[in-house]
Order: C-alpha cells, then structure tokens, then sequence
C-alpha cells in the first residue's frame, strides 16, 4: 500500500477512534452487559498500536472488529441521539 493510502487509513482509524470514545463517554448507559467495554476499549488501543505501527492491514482489520463490538452500541446511541436531540 503507498503511503497516500495508508495515511487515509491512519485518518479515518483517528476518526473512528475519537467517534467511539466521545460516543462511550455520551452515551455509556447504552452499553448492554454482553457487549463489555473492557473489549472495546481494548480494540482502541489496539488500533491506536497499529497506526503507530503503519501496518495499513492490520489498521483495516482492527476496524472491522471494533465496528463489530460496537454495532447495537452506536445502533442503540444513534436512535438516543435522535430521540433526544443529544
């Protein structure tokens, strides 16, 4: 990967990253026992590893796993946020 592309994947990770966390803090009274923020936070600082280590692969597919922990969670904040203009 040319390094166009892997500092598009270093911005969309941040993105996504500050996205979850500001998301978290928010809303964490939506987070279901099942889902278990230890894990999601510990793909955050995962993801944060990979970008400090330039493996756009890897960045990629800590990504993928992070929206898979996060999917009824920010499904659940989204219709929060609408519901109550937050």
């Amino acid at each position: 990967m040319e390094e166009k592309e892997l500092a598009k994947v270093k911005k969309d990770a941040e993105r996504i990253i500050r996205a979850t966390e500001k998301a978290l803090k928010k809303h964490i009274r939506l987070i279901k026992k099942r889902e278990r923020i230890s894990s999601v936070v510990a793909m955050i600082e995962r993801l944060r590893e990979d970008i400090r280590g330039g493996d756009a692969k890897r960045i990629l597919e800590h990504i993928r796993k992070l929206n898979e922990l996060t999917k009824g969670f920010a499904g659940r904040s989204l219709k929060c946020g609408k519901i109550y203009g937050s």
